[in-house]
């Protein structure tokens, strides 16, 4: 798609606004402004919503552009100075650690994780579906995700005297926003006290957990991080994989049951064709679920799960006549790319069908999971549990939102409900024949 660049435009918005409304704020910034924006803030930020110059910065010009904000810096502080906000060789060494764990080869047990995590939220949901009361979908998914990251960096079940941190997490979740959008030190004296002691209870875990593994035998990924750095650095990996992993598959899982109750005609051929799969799929046979793929796609469309990427320019240049300058805060925004009406049709709506032929997706305007070299490292088996995740569960359940429930949005690490989003389950008793689900794929594509 030959779409011509825009200007830079420069505009004045109010700091308070974008910290308490980031998401709305940046949207209307965008729709209003164009995609070339710079904010005229205490500290000026620059607005990259078009799609050649984003690639330019996340991929083919890379090497031109790091993470040396103060984003970083301050966000380091919640979610660890682990692989996300790394630099230079500390990332290349933590990556090489890390990266072979997420290869095909440790399917089987990525699968045994979210297997045991899932049992016990199906047992959970049937016991809540026969008393007739709904479920807590953020607050769910945030444990099963929780459970299965656990599970699989320490290769050992998540004990249950740890369940709590997972709670904690979410609330520190909230606070992460701070270090992603403020530049000074502002986090409270409170939130200090709150995050030190979060990270106490977390290396507390760690050293429990791999005391327990390394006693079993299991060479997991949290071992493997503690025979190649020191104790202090594994724990900042360790405190990162944790709350990166669970965050973005737990937000990205809400939004796909959220989107399921909300849109019936769409998710009815996702509930056919996971019912009438359920008997046999597994980790290995998920490419065989086309319009399933499809909905969770348009569900990253709308809800990514890394909403914002923020750069350093680390040396002036001029790219198809946008000026680059040194040390110039960079902001690229998946969520308003995605959104972007110059790159797709209906930006607004939820159309799983736009992404069961390649051929029609720009793209360079869809990062859901960033690009380049910094992309997160866990996306094939952040999607793949996501799609195993929501296969086993319409398999059995059915999803719909509850009279007068409104969900508002809150940005964290990754986009979430603001308050517990609660759905009204019930058994999915479609009766499908493998012959008939194809047919209806068929005519779907």
């Amino acid at each position: 798609m030959n779409i011509p660049h825009q200007k830079l435009v420069s505009v004045n918005i109010p700091i308070w606004k974008l910290y308490a409304e980031p998401l709305a704020t940046l949207q209307d910034v965008m729709l209003s402004y164009g995609d070339l924006v710079k904010i005229n803030t205490p500290w000026p930020i620059y607005l990259i919503n078009d799609a050649e110059i984003s690639y330019h910065v996340l991929k083919k010009t890379n090497y031109l552009f790091d993470k040396k904000l103060f984003n970083y810096k301050m966000l380091s502080r919640i979610i660890g100075q682990g692989i996300v906000c790394n630099q230079a060789k500390s990332w290349e060494r933590s990556r090489s650690t890390i990266k072979p764990y997420f290869t095909e080869k440790h399917l089987p047990q990525w699968q045994a994780s979210i297997d045991a995590a899932l049992e016990d939220t199906i047992a959970k949901w049937r016991q809540k579906e026969t008393r007739g009361e709904q479920v807590d979908v953020s607050n769910d998914m945030a444990q099963l995700a929780f459970a299965t990251t656990i599970s699989y960096v320490f290769g050992v079940p998540l004990s249950g005297r740890y369940e709590r941190l997972c709670g904690e997490l979410e609330e520190l979740d909230f606070s992460a926003i701070e270090g992603l959008l403020l530049p000074f030190d502002l986090v409270p004296t409170r939130m200090n006290r709150n995050i030190r002691r979060l990270h106490t209870e977390i290396k507390k875990l760690i050293k429990e957990l791999s005391s327990e593994s390394k006693a079993l035998g299991r060479h997991s990924l949290a071992e493997a991080l503690r025979q190649q750095l020191n104790e202090e650095q594994a724990a900042q990996e360790l405190i990162t994989l944790i709350f990166a992993g669970y965050a973005t598959v737990s937000s990205l899982l809400t939004w796909c049951l959220y989107l399921l109750a909300l849109n019936q005609s769409a998710a009815e051929p996702l509930f056919k064709e996971t019912r009438s799969a359920a008997e046999g799929i597994g980790i290995h046979e998920l490419e065989s679920l086309k319009y399933t793929i499809a909905f969770i796609k348009e569900t990253m469309r709308l809800y990514p799960p890394v909403w914002l990427l923020p750069r350093r320019c680390s040396v002036s240049h001029e790219h198809q006549g946008f000026k680059f300058r040194e040390n110039m805060p960079i902001w690229i925004l998946p969520w308003t790319l995605h959104r972007n009406p110059r790159y797709w049709d209906d930006a607004e709506q939820f159309i799983p069908e736009r992404f069961l032929s390649d051929a029609k997706v720009p793209a360079k305007a869809y990062i859901p999971f960033s690009i380049g070299p910094r992309m997160c490292i866990g996306k094939s088996f952040g999607f793949k549990e996501t799609l195993y995740v929501v296969a086993k569960l319409t398999s059995q359940f059915r999803f719909s939102i509850p009279q007068d429930h409104k969900v508002e949005l809150t940005s964290m690490i990754a986009v979430k409900p603001k308050r517990d989003l609660r759905l009204s389950i019930e058994t999915n008793k479609t009766d499908v024949s493998t012959t008939q689900r194809d047919s209806h794929i068929q005519q779907i594509l």
